[in-house]
């Protein structure tokens, strides 16, 4: 049998030591990438998630801190909330929705709630005029924002599967009251 000179090992078994190393590599590598895609796109999920949810409270307290006393404070929350939203890349804002709520968070009602498109535009819906939002301290009103987003995947391959992430973020505040 031949010895290699280098190390005294049979010839052909450091060529197959190589070709076991090259397999184990080839099976490994795809889980590992796999891997760290999906731990990269649970973590911009995440973080699209955070920033919608603080983008909708900034937005409700604006609402709900000006209320019935300026009448364009609806297209200042909505321009303010897809601003913060344009923070971030794999956002992109479907609707807006500003609605007459109740303490519990109760969805939206079609006689009272004003819909945005994702630019800002009013929509369809315009039920909610901002100068009957007034309630008191003993019958408050609760103002509800409600963004409905789409997540924009970084991973070539799932975005090649044509799957879309659509997601919401909601906040229900009172509206402060002006007298008792």
């Amino acid at each position: 049998m031949m010895r290699d000179s280098h190390n005294n090992v049979p010839r052909g078994t450091c060529r197959a030591r190589r070709g076991q190393a090259l397999v184990e590599f080839a099976l490994v590598m795809p889980l590992f990438l796999t891997l760290m895609f999906g731990l990269a796109e649970l973590s911009l999920i995440s973080a699209a998630s955070a920033l919608m949810h603080s983008t909708v409270q900034q937005g409700a307290r604006l609402e709900a801190m000006a209320a019935n006393r300026l009448s364009g404070i609806d297209a200042q929350a909505v321009a303010l909330m897809l601003h913060q939203a344009s923070t971030l890349f794999v956002v992109q804002v479907q609707s807006i929705r500003i609605y007459a709520s109740d303490a519990n968070g109760a969805p939206p009602q079609p006689t009272a709630e004003n819909d945005f498109d994702g630019t800002g535009a009013l929509g369809a819906i315009q039920t909610w005029a901002v100068a009957t939002r007034s309630g008191t301290v003993a019958a408050p009103i609760y103002l509800g924002v409600e963004i409905t987003y789409r997540y924009q995947w970084i991973t070539s391959f799932i975005a090649a599967a044509g799957t879309n992430l659509v997601l919401h973020a909601t906040a229900v505040l009172p509206i402060a009251p002006m007298g008792g």
